[in-house]
């Protein structure tokens, strides 16, 4: 069966949210366009607001799909997140930027969450 890139991101950011719901996240929002980019999923994670970046691939011949993350990614990500805090007034909430790799190369779905993937909070 083929999948194009746009099925794969989506499949992905569904398997990585119940993936964190199994691990106590609360979901907030998912798919948040702000004009510095989008954050696939906005979260909680105890008392931190969480910016979830999901990487997904089928094949792994180019790395790992948290490894796909450029530095012009994290820029946007970043800028994304400071603007969501704005936005929404959150500035009061401990913030951090979580990656999900979602690795669809074998039969079944492997997902790892790491964790402050910018090493800033």
């Amino acid at each position: 069966m083929a999948y194009n890139r746009k099925e794969t991101g989506e499949f992905g950011e569904k398997l990585a949210a119940e993936y964190l719901k199994g691990m106590g996240y609360r979901i907030i929002q998912t798919n948040c366009r702000l004009p510095e980019g989008e954050i696939d999923i906005v979260g909680q994670d105890g008392e931190y607001l969480v910016f979830i970046e999901v990487r997904t691939k089928r094949r792994l011949g180019y790395g790992l799909p948290a490894e796909s993350v450029t530095p012009r990614k994290k820029a946007h990500l970043m800028a994304s997140a400071e603007s969501y805090i704005q936005k929404h007034r959150l500035e009061h909430f401990p913030c951090r930027i979580d990656f999900v790799s979602v690795d669809l190369s074998q039969p079944e779905p492997r997902l790892e969450l790491i964790k402050n993937a910018l090493g800033e909070e």
